[in-house]
């Protein structure tokens, strides 16, 4: 078993074995060398700017990955940016390392595979949309032990096991439109497949790249109706009801602008009324969810 897993405290489940064992077989995308540099720098009492901007830079690839990233519209940043201590100095420490996390996990789990780009539009846009559903309901500002750039990494990495089975286990593939298409039967049908589910593998990998703990177990949540796998707060009670609407919002999204076919999404008026507890830890009704929903959908549509 590798070190990185080995060593880490996590959650006991009933299938982490399992996972522990499958991910034997698939491996476990380590966090690039420069980038635990870089993240350890901003971590220090008074980090050197200059040395996170040496650090990055010495892997030229990697620098020209993130600076086009961060040139994309997403990011919301409105002059073009051409270099690393631009990036750092518009950017901030937290937002920084939130950018060079993205652009490290892309490269990690989806490479160069366009067959995967839907999964990572999703675990992208279903990050911006856990930002952005605590901040809408005024979370941010009642739970102060809530960070956003945190919060972030829990959509980023939820799905992020989803490739990295898939390339291990190609007719995996197959199992695609199911996920897309009936969202709470997948906990079921894919420990029936594989013994194990994609968001305790996807957990494992955002604790081995230092995500912090209550922040990466609300991914084991993401299936759940507006509960946790695991005892937690109320914050991660929130956190996990805003990454489950997160990612139904998204896949509505994605369906809408054609990235998605052949897959009939999920009503609203059905997915509230199974999903009762999450819209409760969130403060939504039906009408107020409409109202967010056509507010998400403008938000995506200007970073695109």
């Amino acid at each position: 078993m590798p070190d990185t897993v080995k060593n880490l405290e996590l959650i006991d489940m009933p299938d982490m074995e399992k996972a522990r064992s499958l991910i034997n077989h698939i491996g476990l995308p380590h966090q690039p060398r420069v980038v635990m540099q870089a993240l350890r720098e901003t971590q220090k009492e008074s980090p050197d700017f200059g040395r996170i901007v040496q650090i990055i830079n010495s892997d030229t690839a990697m620098a020209a990955k993130i600076l086009k990233l961060v040139n994309a519209p997403a990011w919301g940043l409105r002059q073009h940016i051409s270099s690393i201590s631009q990036a750092l100095a518009l950017l901030g420490i937290p937002r920084f390392n939130v950018l060079v996390i993205t652009s490290a996990l892309k490269e990690a789990v989806v490479g160069d595979d366009a067959s995967l780009h839907t999964f990572w539009l999703h675990s992208v846009n279903v990050a911006r949309g856990t930002e952005y559903i605590l901040d809408h309901q005024h979370i941010f500002r009642n739970f102060s032990e809530l960070i956003p750039e945190q919060v972030y990494l829990a959509g980023l990495f939820h799905d992020a096991a989803v490739p990295m089975i898939a390339k291990r286990y190609p007719l995996y593939r197959e199992f695609f439109p199911f996920l897309l298409r009936e969202r709470d039967r997948v906990p079921e049908v894919e420990f029936a497949k594989l013994g194990t589910y994609h968001h305790t593998i996807s957990y494992i990998l955002a604790r081995s790249w230092g995500v912090a703990p209550m922040i990466s177990e609300t991914i084991l949540s993401h299936h759940e109706n507006g509960a946790v796998r695991v005892p937690g707060t109320m914050a991660m009670a929130k956190v996990s009801a805003a990454l489950q609407l997160a990612d139904y919002l998204d896949l509505i999204y994605q369906h809408k602008i054609g990235n998605i076919t052949g897959v009939d999404t999920w009503p609203e008026e059905e997915w509230a009324e199974t999903h009762e507890e999450t819209l409760f830890q969130l403060d939504l009704d039906g009408a107020q969810l409409s109202d967010l929903i056509d507010d998400f959908f403008i938000f995506l549509g200007q970073q695109e």
